[in-house]
């Protein structure tokens, strides 16, 4: 079983501690919020699980691996789509492929397998602003997932819809992500979103960000698989799980 973990990461810059000692972990087909205020750190957190930065301090493991300051080990969604809006649908979504090397007919075709599973089958030779924020939202989960498909760090994925579409989007994921058996860790700032999608949730706060609790959400997991997510946000388990966080978190 896939085993990824970070351990007492810390990262200033010039004087300026931005995250202290921050250690969590994700085993295959998880699901791990990152729940916190807008500023403390989460983003750069996320910028050095994926390599694109060093810590000063701390460690990235995956399997027993030491993964620290190095990249292609995980999908990366930021929080824009970064569509390019010259390029049809289908380079756009074949981009992370054609990066590796790998053939466009052949990027194409591996592109047009998961058309379908992700709602964006007929999609192919629009631009992006063609598309609803939703499909823009799932065309970008795409697109990280080809990216690698074992591992993704998504930042603030839903954020940006509307109420209605964001509804749509948290059962799509909820779906999509069980189906593949993805290990996902994704920002919100939003403990409703949390308690929806997440197996575990670490509560980041301070100044310098830091995780100052952590939920494991596994008694409500049954209960959240069979109902919707408008009935499950009226369960006794959500509702219980949400006065727990609020009293523990500290924006």
């Amino acid at each position: 079983m896939c085993y990824f973990y970070a351990k007492y990461i810390s990262k200033s810059y010039g004087d300026k501690l931005i995250i202290k000692d921050i250690s969590l972990e994700a085993r295959q087909g998880e699901r791990v919020a990152l729940l916190g205020a807008s500023g403390i750190g989460k983003t750069i957190l996320f910028h050095i699980l994926s390599g694109l930065e060093s810590p000063d301090k701390g460690d990235v493991f995956l399997d027993g691996q030491k993964i620290t300051g190095k990249t292609g080990y995980f999908g990366y969604m930021q929080q824009k789509d970064l569509m390019l809006p010259y390029k049809k649908m289908i380079d756009n979504l074949a981009l992370p492929l054609i990066l590796k090397k790998i053939p466009k007919k052949q990027a194409y075709s591996e592109v047009k397998k998961f058309l379908l599973l992700f709602g964006l089958e007929g999609t192919e030779q629009k631009y992006p602003h063609q598309l609803s924020g939703g499909m823009r939202q799932r065309a970008a989960f795409l697109r990280s997932y080809l990216f690698c498909q074992e591992h993704m760090l998504l930042d603030e994925p839903f954020s940006a819809l509307d109420a209605m579409t964001k509804r749509q989007m948290h059962e799509w994921y909820r779906k999509i992500s069980k189906q593949m058996n993805t290990t996902s860790i994704f920002i919100t700032h939003d403990i409703d979103e949390a308690i929806l999608l997440a197996d575990t949730v670490y509560i980041m706060s301070g100044r310098p960000g830091e995780i100052t609790a952590k939920f494991d959400l596994c008694a409500c997991k049954e209960e959240r698989s069979v109902l919707s997510v408008d009935a499950f946000t009226i369960s006794d388990a959500f509702i219980a799980y949400k006065k727990e966080i609020l009293q523990a978190i500290s924006f």
